[in-house]
């Protein structure tokens, strides 16, 4: 049980990615499908890990400065 909750205070729920990154939780969820951002299921809930969302924000950060330095 304490691991549970452990994941819990260290994850988010989908709609609160969206809310934190301006996104609809159902393009939130195709990512998810996509692979693009990992998640887990706990019971009923998806959740995404606090370090996924860290991990999506520097490949966003990266892909942006990548493309503002194409010719």
């Amino acid at each position: 049980m304490q691991h549970t909750e452990t994941l819990q205070k260290r994850s988010i729920s989908i709609r609160e990615f969206a809310q934190r990154h301006s996104m609809n939780p159902a393009t939130v969820r195709r990512r998810i499908a996509s692979g693009e951002l990992e998640a887990f299921r706990s019971g009923k809930l998806i959740r995404i890990l606090v370090e996924e969302e860290e991990r999506w924000i520097g490949d966003q950060l990266r892909d942006s400065r990548l493309r503002t330095h194409e010719p």
